[in-house]
């Protein structure tokens, strides 16, 4: 998945790129299907801003019932691109060294962001797997027989 960052004007640019989860190789095991990204990238001279939203969906197994499930993974992120030949080689130099800016080449064409999709889509997982059926219930809702043996009323 790449963003052309060579040869556009500055202002706003749309962003509608669409992979397969084959693409990301390093996408987890939940992950299946279209991998879309929309967002805007903003170009100031050499400073290339993208704010946008990668989206894929994931089966997951719910924590309560056991049944697998289709969640819509939806990965808000934005990063700061520079071209910038000079910061670009001392990047290089210093690849343990983690910047908020990432510097290419002035002559690079193309920037792929398929490395920060497939992290922000993996980070975005939700970490409690509730089947929307069960999302909000109380325990006793849910399971009205054991419902004595839960005194606070925790929700799920």
């Amino acid at each position: 998945m790449k963003i052309r960052i060579h040869g556009i004007g500055d202002g706003k640019n749309d962003v509608n790129l669409t992979a397969t989860k084959n693409d990301f190789p390093d996408l987890f095991d939940e992950f299946y299907g279209e991998v879309t990204l929309s967002g805007t990238l903003t170009k100031i001279k050499n400073k290339h801003i993208f704010d946008g939203t990668a989206t894929c969906m994931s089966k997951l197994v719910c924590d309560i019932s056991g049944e697998v499930f289709d969640y819509e993974v939806n990965a808000k992120f934005s990063i700061v691109i520079i071209a910038d030949t000079e910061l670009y080689f001392i990047q290089c130099a210093n690849p343990d060294k983690v910047e908020d800016e990432i510097a290419i080449h002035e002559d690079d064409v193309w920037y792929d962001i398929s490395g920060d999709v497939k992290d922000y889509l993996n980070l975005n997982i939700p970490m409690r797997h509730v089947s929307p059926k069960f999302e909000g219930k109380t325990f006793e809702e849910i399971f009205p027989t054991a419902s004595s043996s839960n005194k606070n009323g925790a929700n799920l």
